[in-house]
């Protein structure tokens, strides 16, 4: 028995001793940990960390739990710690520091977590962390500006605000009684304040009420006061304000249009009429000027603030009411202290539709668009453009009713110089019932988009108007886009290719070129070729050109810089006395970059006449940039003579020299541009004729032969009046 007791005791202390081995030799000595401060601030404290034990730690790592408490909780991410690991040797000690990061909204409270420091599963070791949030009390006030009507009562709305971390309880205030007019000396009494001293609770706001009761007779204007608040020795005043006026009478009725729909039937709509107004309305009743027209429902007897009185108005359309809206009549609410009235307005269907809008760009192909759409071919800074129309009078052949003085109107927003409208018009015209117009051009006062359009998309806006028989109005309207590109690179085009249509052999003529940049660079190898194998010309001019924005008041030919939008050429051509009649064309070519691209061409035919004789010639040939106006045709040369002109265009021969004005044969319908419209400057520097085939000559001999007759003449008077010898 004995052996075995003691036994059961060595194996008992061997358990001690087992256990007493694996116990945490790891110590926050500080338990708990109490820190305290305000919210928006950071509360720290010292804790010091023991190693017991007889071995090394070589990483200890410190934690913290959330913080909770009755009034809420922090997170454990907002504690730290100074040394948020170390090492710790046996038998040592460390001293750490808690920081915890106290929310600036947190509200007041005591809130406890726990901290921890651990090496491992087994030597740890943890303490009560106690944080003390303190109580800072604040608030914030704001008060609304109400007009009150005479006669009626108001007030103002105080809203007050808890700003600070605890609970507001029993906040005390005080009101100024009277309020004051801001611009004299009458007041406004206060009627009262609600309610008494009132709670916030934290993160929270309240409001109390200042009443007023103006009288009728107290003058209108703007009436001034304060409120004192007080709570935690927290002292505030806030400036109130009240704004009396008259009181009014009004009531909410809208314009009384009806849907869409034909003519000679019976439209219907809701009418509803509400009292917006400070007093109600007695006595109120319901009247209409509009013929055919009746009510369904009351609007009579009195009408409350805020209440309506609901209605269904019908009327039918007239057989002439216009398309779209228009007033039939007017529709008059009447109360005793009170009226308004509304037009009644039909939405008659138009009658009159396009059938078709067709646009050409630069006297390209007609090309159709939709209505809203955008035309095929694209524009560019100087293009022409040409739209012609179609209608249809959608009235049946049945009715017979037509539509007579049918106009269509149209403005190219910002499409003109300046970034003006281009406005056109159409010829009147009439279409029968059923029927479809034919198609009308419309005349533009200018036809060309402007060179310093912006590149992008230009709206045009086309309206038809006509009048049927019943003396209805009818309207359309029809939009389309037209789409304007502008190069990134240099771009130049001819905005003229001028020169006589036709000339007379052994005449001279002069040869007019002009053109424009249009492109958003400048270009200093631009070259400009002039060529005509039958008049024996060729030209080649290089010069420099700017970007479309450059300098638009000079001639980049004449100037050596890169910034000049324009360039004017001229040149005498002698045509030989010769040369075969026929027709000679003169080609015009622009290119960019030394001739590596080209970017225009025009053309132009000049008809040489060498079966009479005159001093000058009588038409021209001309471009605006892009299109050719020829007044004659002559059968081709078949045999021509080139005359001696070199690039410079100085004739080989002798020659002499008289200026002739012309002024005709310019283009009808350019393509670009506009040709000038200065007459033509003609230079005859025709080969001199022979003495005995001049003038002067004949006149000689007529002298002579008057001078032979008188001396004959003298001789037979002094013959028969001689005395006898």
């Amino acid at each position: 028995m004995k052996k075995k007791l003691c036994l059961y005791i060595v194996l008992a202390l061997a358990l001690v001793f087992s256990v007493s081995a694996v116990m945490s030799t790891l110590d926050i000595v500080e338990n708990p940990v109490l820190l305290s401060g305000d919210p928006g601030t950071v509360a720290t404290g010292d804790i010091t960390i023991n190693n017991s034990g007889t071995s090394d730690f070589s990483s200890v790592i410190m934690g913290s739990s959330d913080l909770t408490g009755a009034s809420g909780t922090i997170a454990g991410s907002a504690v730290s710690f100074g040394l948020p690991s170390f090492s710790l040797a046996a038998g040592a000690n460390i001293l750490n520091t808690v920081v915890v990061v106290i929310p600036a909204d947190q509200k007041a409270g005591s809130y406890m977590g726990i901290i921890n420091a651990s090496n491992d599963s087994v030597n740890r070791d943890t303490s009560t962390l106690v944080l003390t949030v303190n109580g800072v009390p604040g608030y914030s006030a704001v008060a609304d500006s109400p007009t009150i009507a005479k006669g009626l009562s108001g007030h103002i709305t105080v809203t007050v605000t808890n700003t600070g971390n605890t609970d507001i309880s029993g906040m005390s205030y005080s009101v100024l009684n009277p309020f004051v007019s801001t611009t004299g000396s009458d007041t406004l009494s206060v009627a009262s304040i609600s309610p008494g001293p009132f709670n916030i609770n934290y993160n929270s706001s309240n409001t109390l009420s200042v009443s007023f009761n103006p009288l009728s007779s107290l003058p209108s204007g703007t009436y001034a006061g304060q409120i004192n608040l007080s709570h935690s020795g927290i002292n505030m005043t806030l400036p109130l304000l009240v704004t009396v006026r008259d009181p009014i009478y009004s009531v909410s009725m809208p314009e009384v249009v009806y849907p869409a729909s034909s003519r000679e039937v019976n439209v219907s709509t809701n009418v509803t009429i509400t009292n917006n107004g400070d007093f109600a309305l007695t006595g109120c009743s319901l009247s209409f000027s509009a013929p055919n027209t009746w009510v369904t429902g009351s609007a009579s007897g009195t009408l409350n603030v805020g209440n309506s009185f609901a209605i269904v108005l019908t009327s039918t359309v007239p057989e002439n009411a216009d398309s779209g809206l228009d007033k039939i009549g007017i529709l008059t609410f009447s109360c005793s202290e009170y009226s308004k009235s509304v037009d009644i307005k039909t939405n008659a269907e138009s009658k009159l539709e396009f059938d078709s809008v067709k646009v050409s760009i630069d006297s390209g192909s007609w090309d159709s668009v939709s209505n809203g759409g955008t035309v095929d071919d694209d524009a560019k800074p100087g293009s022409t453009f040409a739209v012609k129309v179609k209608l249809e009078n959608l009235f049946n052949d049945d009715t017979g009713i037509d539509m007579d003085d049918v106009e269509v109107t149209a403005v190219f927003y910002e499409a003109g110089e300046d970034g003006d409208d281009i406005e056109g018009d159409t010829d009147t015209f009439d279409i029968d019932a059923g029927d479809k117009s034919s198609e009308y051009e419309i005349n533009f006062d200018d036809d060309m988009i402007d060179w310093d359009v912006s590149a992008g998309k230009l709206v045009m806006e086309l309206t038809a108007t006509a009048e049927d028989d019943n003396g209805g109005r009818h309207e359309a309207t029809f939009n389309l886009s037209v789409n304007v590109k502008r190069e990134s690179r240099p771009e130049i085009v001819f905005t003229r290719v001028d020169a006589p249509s036709t000339v007379q052999c052994g005449r001279s003529f002069t040869l007019y070129v002009e053109g424009r940049s249009i492109g958003e660079d400048s270009d200093d190898e631009v070259v400009l070729r002039i060529d005509s194998s039958g008049l024996g010309i060729s030209v080649k001019e290089t010069f420099e050109m700017g970007a479309y924005d450059g300098d638009e008041d000079c001639n980049a030919l004449d100037r050596d810089e890169d910034d000049c939008v324009n360039f004017d050429f001229s040149r005498s051509v002698q045509v030989p006395s010769n040369i075969a009649s026929g027709t000679y064309k003169i080609t015009a070519k622009l290119y960019r970059d030394n001739e590596n691209k080209q970017t225009d061409e025009e053309s132009i035919d000049i008809v040489v006449d060498c079966g009479t004789s005159s001093s000058s010639s009588s038409t021209s040939s001309s471009t605006a940039s892009g299109s050719s106006a020829t007044s004659t045709s002559s059968p081709s040369a078949t045999t021509t003579t080139k005359p001696a002109i070199t690039a410079g265009g100085t004739p080989s021969t002798t020659t002499s020299s008289v200026e002739v004005f012309y002024g005709g044969g310019q283009s009808v319908t350019p393509s670009r541009g506009v040709a000038a419209s200065m007459p033509t400057k003609i230079t005859d520097t025709t080969k001199p004729e022979g003495f005995t085939e001049s003038g002067g000559y004949l006149a000689l001999l007529s002298v002579i032969s008057i001078l032979v007759i008188i001396g004959i003449i003298v001789l037979l008077i002094y013959a028969f009046t001689r005395p006898a010898e």
